[in-house]
């Protein structure tokens, strides 16, 4: 059995000393290092900025200038209700806390966000199941 990390002559020890120089990361900054690495993993810019030490400006324009990291993860609009463009696509749901209401005082409140459809129901928690209940009637009433 050879040992390929020995300093004898040889053609193993040949060869790993080549795959060692073809891995080393030498004389790279931290930007090409940053960039390096993800090309590889598509980290975010602040994951970049603590691993690598860059400036927050850098880190964003690396994960700006990415041409794969748009495809795969879509930046959220904040401040804006999404809307459907067909009836029952896309359902907004909350639970809101009447105490007047006594034992029934969770009202599950559902909206189709394309209709304006309004379905509310009051019931006594908000476990899953209270939660299957409310999606039952809502079904039931479209």
């Amino acid at each position: 059995m050879a040992r390929t990390e020995s300093r004898l002559p040889g053609p193993l020890t040949l060869g790993n000393d080549l795959a060692d120089l073809a891995t080393r990361l030498v004389g790279l900054t931290q930007q090409e290092l940053a960039q390096n690495s993800h090309a590889l993993h598509h980290q975010n810019s602040k994951s970049l900025r603590k691993q690598f030490n860059i400036t927050r400006e850098t880190a964003r324009q690396i994960v700006r200038s990415c041409s794969s990291c748009p495809e795969h993860f879509n930046v959220p609009h904040y401040g804006v209700n999404p809307s459907s463009l067909t009836p029952n696509h896309l359902w907004q749901m909350d639970v809101t806390h009447v105490p007047e209401f006594g034992k029934l005082k969770y009202v599950h409140v559902t909206i189709d966000t394309f209709s304006g459809f309004i379905m509310a129901t009051p019931l006594t928690g908000e476990a899953t199941k209270h939660v299957i209940s409310h999606c039952l009637k809502c079904f039931a009433a479209i």
